[in-house]
């Protein structure tokens, strides 16, 4: 089944490949200099402030949702770069962002670039571990270009989820198999990287395509847990911490990060003024401690509240559908948000390609079907 909007002019055709060269670019931008990264989004801005403006003086014109999303990326990344704008900015962003995917959907071209540009950037990473550069220096895990490890583990994650979109997305069997192998190499890539965090979102996610493998609803309660993960873990570390010695070892690494260490006295920060709002550099806290030290306690609550609301409406039927998977990808994310706050973050456009998965489940139905 496929879903069609008629024919698409110039300036569709213009915004989808100026979405197309952001995302990837974006993901590109350790290459380069600040200025580089800052004259090409501003030129993006501005390309696409001329297609907005061609569509906003035409009558009963429709803005293409990959226009929305190449001016939020570009527009606040370029605010980031120029005048340092604090991490509100980002956070207040990738709600807009969240929101805009979620209630309008992404529609069939849209879907295809984002797939493609996962399927480029898949390669490069393929390309990328094959340097001696691309190793971390202190355990030898796969770092390619990136910070750290666990960076790189949740950015290889995430494409990897969404190829598995395209193998599920794409009829023809030739690019089903193509999709489906560029994801298994890229969660052999994930394993590379030592980041527990990013292994266990793919190994949660695969079970979770063989649990609904046929076509089921995702259960109620695996939603909540999945989307608490983050809050869940901190309890369930904080008493780890107190009945297991701090140099325990597990499959010959440490147990515990150091994190733990960070966390708690980010938590007694929190309880002793649950209200205030620290500006804290918040590398290696988790979603909610960041969220909580950085926006204060409303926000963060405001924040989950928000995410409960966003449920796509499916129908079910005896298989997977892509939208579904889009679903699953989206909510496993959450498991490397115990370790990180990318989703309210800017680290390396990371949010914008976790909050696509949400848009890609949450595609309208409503145009004309045809088989």
């Amino acid at each position: 089944m496929r879903h069609v909007r008629g024919n698409r002019n110039i300036t569709y055709i213009i915004a989808d490949v100026i979405t197309l060269l952001v995302t990837c670019l974006l993901f590109f931008s350790y290459y380069w200099s600040k200025d580089q990264t800052k004259y090409f989004l501003f030129s993006a801005v501005a390309l696409s402030v001329v297609v907005f403006l061609l569509h906003i003086f035409k009558r009963n014109s429709k803005i293409p949702v990959s226009l929305i999303l190449t001016i939020v990326s570009a527009v606040f990344y370029s605010l980031v770069f120029l005048f340092n704008i604090p991490s509100l900015i980002i956070f207040i962003s990738s709600l807009l962002f969240a929101f805009y995917v979620y209630d309008k959907g992404l529609d069939e071209v849209n879907i295809k670039m984002i797939l493609v540009c996962c399927a480029l950037l898949s390669i490069h990473a393929v390309y990328m571990s094959t340097l001696p550069a691309s190793k971390y220096p202190y355990n030898n895990a796969l770092i390619l270009a990136y910070e750290n490890p666990n960076m790189t583990g949740i950015i290889l994650s995430n494409i990897a989820i969404i190829l598995t979109i395209g193998a599920f997305y794409f009829k023809k069997t030739s690019t089903k198999v193509m999709f489906g192998l560029l994801a298994i190499v890229m969660g052999y890539l994930v394993i590379l990287t030592d980041s527990r965090a990013s292994i266990l979102t793919i190994i949660v996610f695969a079970l979770l395509l063989l649990l609904y493998r046929k076509g089921k609803m995702i259960n109620k309660k695996i939603r909540t847990l999945l989307i608490l993960f983050p809050f869940l873990f901190i309890i369930l570390y904080s008493v780890l911490l107190e009945i297991i010695p701090y140099d325990a070892m597990l499959f010959n690494k440490r147990f515990f990060s150091g994190r733990e260490i960070l966390w708690q006295h980010t938590i007694r920060n929190i309880l002793a003024d649950p209200f205030s709002i620290e500006s804290y550099e918040s590398g290696g806290l988790n979603l909610v401690l960041t969220g909580f030290y950085q926006f204060g306690v409303v926000a963060i609550v405001s924040y989950f509240v928000f995410l409960f609301s966003m449920k796509p409406k499916f129908t079910t039927g005896n298989k997977l559908t892509y939208q579904q998977v889009a679903y699953m990808g989206f909510l496993c994310v959450f498991l490397q948000q115990a370790f990180e706050g990318t989703l309210i973050s800017g680290s390396y456009a990371i949010y914008i390609f976790s909050y696509i998965m949400l848009g890609i489940s949450s595609i309208k139905r409503e145009e004309v079907a045809v088989e």
